[in-house]
This record gives structure tokens, C-alpha cells and sequence, in this order.
């Protein structure tokens, strides 16, 4: 099984799942079951891959190992007359081509670790037959656990587990001869990395002597120029500081005489306002006054309560114009305030305008002591400059740790590349196989529209058909009763022409010789049943020939077939 899984095999899947193992006692499985030791969840992992034949053929190779334990191995080889009998045994619906398919998306419902996942993978071991091992895919519900599927794995032989043991062995070795490389490729990069440190180490130490020349040479430089700019600046702060005082003195006049034009507008507006809401008052008074006498004339007069009622409506908008009107008034009154508040705002700013000027030569003392601090600051970049060649020689020492490490984290990231990449490959081939499923369903339901189109349609010709020939068997049924009757009819009139033959015979048996009324009589009667007769065969083969013209012809036929009362045989 291991060999026949390590050559011209194509991997379906290979990842880690977590498997409840348990060992049932006599075989027992399900709730019934007393195992010797509790369920116990181990991470596995299971590798399916589809194997070739040497007769062209292929075969399902599953296999669960632990990581953490190289003695455990359970494989399973299963052929396509194996899969026929597990077909028939646990009643599967897919075929050998997709069951590999299937079988890898539900170990992707159940791998993970969760508690309230649905589907279990579980590994039970009979205590009776410890040559065998049987993982089933569990559904958890409340009511009961449906076991979707069952196989039967054989643990592995010394042999097998040697061979085993030996391929991963192998595995391992290319992956440490890989991993050396990468470790001297990195090893080598590091040292370029050591001698550039140290080379830019040394160009640092260089770049600080010359740090320091610069520094003293700039030192006194500044010293000279922060004297003469000094000197500058003081002279200019006297020449603003009186410019800005007379620029402060007539501002302020300027202002203030804003303010009280604004003010003595202000006011007036006011006093306009306050008018015009009296008069508004007043006129909101006398329409409330009309409104009442509008209402009053209302309950009198209900002939004119259309009239009213429009007068109110204008009364009511009259009064909503007014509130409006009283609304801009007070919105107006509100900008005026706004206005003196920014007046009063600038006349504060001109006071912050001294405080500025007082702040410029403040700033001229400070920018000496900044020059000074620059300086030291120079001197202690050059220190930092000889701490940071300390410190790179550090850090090449911490980077062996470092290699250490990623050789570790690269060799679980290949791990999970390698699952991802099967994972995505088995559910690309999923994804397309559901894609031809959904097209081979369209075009199936295509074709039974049509059908179904073409059922209802002769469906309603059938019905059509239906009801005229239920039509035409009630007409028939007519005809028929109608030609009942009519042959009933002939009949009578057949048995008493043959009565009138007898009394014929026996009247020229007894007499030779017949009067001239009795023959005339004999004679009429003759024709009457050879006339009945003539009538009668006809009758009848038009009615077997032509059914539907037969219901038509047969009444007035009989009606002209009767004889006369008067012409009765016997009053002759």
C-alpha cells in the first residue's frame, strides 16, 4: 500500500484533521458501545490520492498518520470492485469516479475543532479484531447520530511502517539539504551586510570629526551673526512697535466711531421695530376681533358658512404673514448684535497686536539659545553615530537566533502550502463538476418545459376530441331510440298484414267465389304489406349504412307508412 502510494500517484487531499479514536469493546459500535478508555481527539493526518494501475485502471489510497507519532499509520486501498460491494452494503448513491470527490468534501465539513461542529470523523478499534480499524463520518443531532460512512483501514506492518518512515525520511533530507542552502545564501548575505555596517561604521566616525571642525567653525560664525541680527531686530521692534501704536491709536478712533453710528442705527432700527410690532399687535388684535365676530356670524348664519370659512382661511394667513414679519424683525435685531460683538472683537485684536510685538523680541532671545542647543546637539549626534556601530555589531550577532527561527517558521509554512494547494485544487475540481451538473440540470429542465408544453397542449386537443364525441354518442343514442321505435312499429304492422293473409286463405277455402267489396278489400290490404314491406328493408340498411341521416328520414317515413283508420279491413 505504501509503495503503491508513492509512485504514479496524484494527491486529492492531505491535511490535518482532528479524529475522535476510540477502542470499542467485542466490536460493538454506537451508544452501546463500553470502551475501555475514554474518547480521546487526536490530530491527524489524512491523505487521499487516486493511484494508478498497471492495467490502466485507478484505485482510492487513503492514509491517516500522527505527526506526533511515527509508529502511527492506517492505510486503505480501495479498488472499484471493493467500492461496488461498499456501494450495496452502506446504500452510497455516487459512483467510483465521484466518490473521491465526495469523500474529500466531507472530511472538509468535519476537520475542524469545534464543539458545536456537526460532522465527527471517528477511528474506533474492535478489542475482538485489532487487525482492523474503522472511520466513520458522524452527523451530531439532538435526536441521534447518523453514521454517513464507514471504512475499514488496516494498521500497518513493521515492513510498511519502515518503508514509511524511510519516504519521510527522504522528504526530510531534501528538506534540510534545502534548508542548508537557503541558511548559506543567508549566512552570505549577512556577512555583506556586516562588512557594509562596518565600512559605513568607519565613514560615520570620519563624518563626526569633521562634525566637530564644522561645528566649532559654525559656532563662532553664529555667535557673530546672532549679535549683528540681534541688533536688527531690536532696532526694527522699536521702529514697529511706535508705528503700531498709531496704527492702534487710529484704529481705535476709527472704531469707536463706527461703534456709535452702529449703535445710533441700532437703536433706531429698534425703535422702528418695536413700532411696527405694536402696530402689528394691534392689527393681530383687531383680527383676532374679526376672526370672533367671523365665528360669531357662523354658528348664526349656516347658509353662509362657505363664505366664512374663506375669510377665515385669509384671516389665519394674514396672521401667519405677521409672525413672520416679527420673525425677520428679530433676526435682523440679531445680526446688529452680531455686528457689535465683532467690533468689540477688533478692538480686542489690536491689544493682542502689542502683545505680539512684545512677543518678537522675546523671540529674537530665544532664537540665540536655539543656536546654542543646535550646537550641542551636534556633538551628541556624533556619540550616537559610534552607540549605532555598537549596536549593529549586536544585532549581526542576534541575527544566527534569527536564522534559527525562520528555518522553523519556513518549514511550517511549506507544510501548510502543500494543504492549501491540495485543498484548492479538490475544490477547484468540485467547483467545476458542479458547474457540468448545473448545466446537464438546465438543459434537463429545458426539455421538460418543452414536454410539458406539448402534454398540455395535446392534453387540451384530447379534451376537445372528448366532448365531441360524447357530442356525437348522445346523438347516435337519440337516433338509435328513435329507430327502436319506428322498427317496433313495423313489426306491429308486419304481424297484423300476416293475420290479414290468414283470414284471406280461409275466406276463399270456405267460398269460391269473393264479393266485389271483400276482394277489393283483399286486394288494398295485399298492397298494404307489400307497401310495408318495401318500406321496411330500406329502413333498415340506411339506418345500419348512415346513422346520423337515418334519425332525420325514419319519423316522416313511418308517419307516411300508416294506414287511414277508416281504411280497417274488417269494415269492409
Amino acid at each position: 500500500m505504501d509503495e503503491a502510494m508513492g509512485g504514479g500517484a496524484k494527491t486529492l487531499l492531505r491535511k490535518e484533521v482532528w479524529v475522535m479514536v476510540t477502542r470499542e469493546d467485542n466490536g460493538v459500535a454506537g451508544p452501546s458501545a463500553h470502551p475501555h478508555s475514554p474518547p480521546l481527539e487526536r490530530q491527524l493526518t489524512m491523505t487521499i490520492q487516486k493511484l494508478q494501475q498497471a492495467g490502466g485502471g485507478e484505485d482510492l489510497g487513503i492514509r491517516l498518520t500522527d505527526d506526533s507519532d511515527p509508529y502511527f499509520l492506517y492505510t486503505l486501498l480501495l479498488s472499484m470492485e471493493e467500492f461496488s460491494q461498499l456501494k450495496v452494503n452502506q446504500n452510497l448513491k455516487v459512483e467510483f469516479s465521484a466518490f473521491p470527490s465526495n469523500l474529500v468534501q466531507l472530511v472538509d465539513k468535519c476537520g475542524r475543532r469545534s464543539a458545536d461542529e456537526t460532522y465527527v470523523l471517528e477511528l474506533s478499534t474492535p478489542a475482538s479484531d485489532a487487525s482492523c480499524a474503522v472511520l466513520s463520518v458522524v452527523e451530531t443531532n439532538p435526536f441521534k447520530n447518523l453514521v454517513h460512512l464507514s471504512l475499514k483501514f488496516r494498521p500497518a506492518t513493521d515492513c510498511t511502517i519502515k518503508k514509511h518512515l524511510a519516504g519521510c525520511l527522504t522528504v526530510k533530507k531534501a528538506e534540510l539539504v534545502q534548508l542548508e542552502d537557503e541558511l548559506t545564501e543567508t549566512r552570505r548575505d549577512l556577512t555583506a551586510r556586516l562588512e557594509m555596517a562596518t565600512s559605513e561604521a568607519s565613514a560615520a566616525a570620519s563624518e563626526a570629526a569633521e562634525l566637530r571642525a564644522e561645528i566649532a567653525t559654525i559656532s563662532t560664525r553664529l555667535k557673530s551673526e546672532h549679535a549683528t541680527e540681534l541688533a536688527e531686530v531690536q532696532r526694527k521692534a522699536l521702529e514697529e512697535q511706535a508705528t503700531a501704536q498709531e496704527e492702534r491709536r487710529r484704529a481705535s478712533q476709527d472704531a469707536e466711531g463706527a461703534a456709535a453710528a452702529a449703535a445710533a442705527e441700532l437703536r433706531e432700527n429698534i425703535a422702528k421695530l418695536t413700532a411696527s410690532d405694536s402696530a402689528k399687535a394691534a392689527q393681530l388684535i383687531e383680527l383676532e376681533g374679526s376672526l370672533r365676530d367671523t365665528r360669531a356670524r357662523l354658528a348664526a348664519a349656516e347658509s353662509s358658512a362657505s363664505a366664512s370659512s374663506k375669510e377665515l382661511n385669509e384671516a389665519r394667513s394674514e396672521i401667519r404673514e405677521l409672525h413672520a414679519a416679527a420673525h425677520e424683525s428679530e433676526k435682523a435685531l440679531n445680526e446688529s448684535r452680531i455686528r457689535i460683538a465683532e467690533l468689540a472683537q477688533e478692538v480686542k485684536g489690536k491689544a493682542e497686536l502689542e502683545a505680539q510685538q512684545a512677543a518678537l523680541t522675546q523671540a529674537a532671545t530665544q532664537q540665540k539659545l536655539t543656536a546654542e542647543s543646535s550646537a550641542h546637539q551636534l556633538e551628541a549626534r556624533c556619540s550616537d553615530a559610534e552607540k549605532r556601530s555598537q549596536r549593529y555589531a549586536r544585532e549581526i550577532q542576534k541575527g544566527n537566533a534569527i536564522i534559527t527561527r525562520l528555518q522553523r517558521d519556513l518549514a511550517s509554512v511549506h507544510a501548510k502550502l502543500d494543504a492549501r494547494s491540495s485543498v484548492i485544487v479538490s475544490q477547484e475540481q468540485a467547483i467545476g463538476g458542479h458547474e457540468k451538473e448545473r448545466v446537464r440540470l438546465q438543459r434537463e429542465l429545458a426539455a421538460a418545459q418543452d414536454a410539458k408544453t406539448t402534454l398540455q397542449l395535446s392534453a387540451e386537443q384530447e379534451a376537445l376530441r372528448s366532448t365531441k364525441l360524447q357530442e356525437q354518442l348522445t346523438e347516435v343514442q337519440s337516433a338509435l331510440q328513435k329507430a327502436n321505435s319506428v322498427i317496433n312499429w313495423l313489426q306491429k304492422e308486419l304481424t297484423e298484414a300476416k293475420r290479414g293473409r290468414v283470414i284471406e286463405g280461409a275466406i276463399k277455402r270456405t267460398s269460391g267465389r269473393v264479393p266485389l267489396g271483400a276482394k277489393s278489400t283483399n286486394v288494398e290490404q295485399s298492397r298494404r304489406v307489400e307497401y310495408t314491406r318495401g318500406q321496411s328493408a330500406p329502413i333498415s340498411d340506411k339506418y345500419l349504412q348512415h346513422m346520423e341521416p337515418a334519425k332525420h328520414s325514419l319519423i316522416p317515413r313511418a308517419a307516411s307508412s300508416v294506414p287511414p283508420s277508416s281504411e280497417n279491413p274488417k269494415s269492409g
